[in-house]
């Protein structure tokens, strides 16, 4: 009986050493699969002599896939205003709805807007219709935006640009580390349309830091220029600066002035208002002469009166009294 101890280490076959040579074979690829069918078993093919042989292991997928001309033009000629486009319907009705609805909230609360192209795991771009020929020719004119090239279920495949205004002061460094951040969340769920979904709610959080780093660089760029040149910059020199003259900002700022405004004047109207209502006025003590040592004259009653000094001169003449004119 022979041991197991003693049994030889599969060989490779010529075929098989052929095939890794020019990369059809990848060592270990069948650990990745649950399929009990497609795991590598060593089977022994004669037991007397004691000898196994190995499964072939897994050939990687077929061949990249050519996208049908139809849809090229609906990618790359059509001007569509969707942020998601997917003309080969890979996503079904109800996951459409989400990723829109998702890429729509993003549109309206981030000044960079995200631009998302769909296509099939194996499916290759023609060198024609490239990434970057797209965002010159599409978004050159536009504000900043990140166009995304996904592939279902291959995240590692995913590409992405900046296009529009302001897109040179995004650096490859930056492009690649939110490409990076975005890839690892999607990778993290095996289902392609999860995938997606995660990358595209990654790079929204990553676009949301840009965007302020990019505030922040752009006031301390105002503010070092008017330190120095406080006398010489211009309206047209301040809104060069930064990437995006954003108009969220400066409308914030102009309603937050005449919401000010309008509440410091109310509030000086009501403060008069309220002195006017509570002063005091104080009369002075008038000593009338006493004639021929009394306390009065006979007959005759004095009348006095208290008016504004800065009035016209006739209402300041002494008015006689109507009994007096009786009398």
């Amino acid at each position: 009986m022979s041991s197991w101890s003693a049994l030889a280490l599969p060989q490779w076959s010529q075929g098989e050493l052929k095939k890794l040579e020019n990369g059809d074979l990848v060592p270990g690829a069948s650990l990745l699969v649950e399929s009990e069918e497609a795991r590598p078993l060593l089977v022994p093919s004669d037991e007397d002599a004691g000898e196994f042989t190995q499964r072939p292991l897994i050939e990687l997928p077929s061949s990249p896939q050519e996208i049908p001309a139809k849809y090229l033009v609906k990618y790359f000629q059509s001007s569509s205003t969707n942020y998601l486009v997917d003309p080969q319907r890979l996503l079904t009705m109800q996951e459409t709805q989400d990723r829109e609805g998702f890429l729509n909230f993003h549109a309206k609360a981030s000044d960079i807007d995200i631009r998302l192209y769909l296509f099939d795991t194996q499916q290759v771009i023609p060198t024609s219709h490239s990434l970057e020929r797209l965002v010159a020719e599409r978004y050159n004119d536009s504000p900043l935006t990140c166009v995304v090239f996904s592939f279902m279920g291959d995240p590692s495949r995913t590409m992405l640009a900046f296009g529009g205004e302001g897109a040179e002061q995004v650096t490859m460094l930056e492009q690649r580390r939110i490409l990076d951040h975005a890839r690892i969340k999607s990778l993290k769920s095996s289902d392609a349309s999860s995938q997606i979904e995660a990358f595209v709610v990654q790079l929204s959080i990553r676009l949301y830091w840009l965007e302020k780093s990019f505030k922040g660089a752009e006031l301390t760029a105002v503010s070092a220029l008017t330190s120095q040149h406080p006398s010489s910059i211009s309206g047209r020199t301040l809104s060069a600066v930064g990437f995006h003259a954003s108009r969220k900002p400066f409308l914030l700022y102009f309603l937050v002035g005449v919401s000010g405004a309008l509440i410091a004047v109310t509030a000086l109207v009501w403060m008069w208002v309220l002195w006017r209502k509570n002063r005091t006025y104080q009369f002075p003590v008038v000593e009338s002469p006493r004639r021929l040592g009394a306390d009065y004259g006979a007959g005759v009653g004095a009348v006095l009166g208290f008016k504004d000094s800065v009035g016209s001169p006739s209402s300041q003449r002494d008015q006689v009294p109507d009994d007096f004119l009786c009398s």
